[in-house]
């Protein structure tokens, strides 16, 4: 019986000297890691800052504005915004022509608002 040589390679122990490299990695890299001190300022506010007061107005295809879902002139609009500490939100329709925009925002500026906002969807 004649027999040809094996020259295949037995990897089983190739691959528990690698798992066994990998459970110690593993194991002790949590321990190398160092933390970074870090002081954090203290503050007496609960959480994210909320608007005191806040304008949602839509402006429609039609040139119509409303305010919080009811028709509103923009003398009406403006007279609601307390110069310095109210943020207007404007929705406006995707239909309504840039010019009518920009002159809807120079009306609302004059009334001095915190912020004029645009929403998306």
């Amino acid at each position: 019986m004649n027999r040809a040589p094996l020259a295949a390679i037995n990897i089983t122990p190739l691959v528990d000297v690698l798992l066994i490299l990998v459970v110690t990695l593993v194991l002790t890299l949590p321990m190398l890691v160092k933390a970074m001190p870090v002081s954090m300022p203290q503050s007496k506010l609960d959480g994210a800052p909320r608007l005191q007061r806040s304008l949602v107005v839509s402006l429609d295809a039609q040139k119509r504005l409303t305010l919080h879902g009811e028709l509103a002139s923009i003398d009406a609009i403006k007279h609601r915004i307390v110069k310095g500490q109210t943020t207007v939100e404007l929705a406006v329709d995707g239909a309504v022509r840039y010019a009518d925009l920009a002159a809807t925002v120079d009306a609302l500026r004059d009334a001095e608002p915190a912020e004029i906002n645009l929403l998306t969807r």
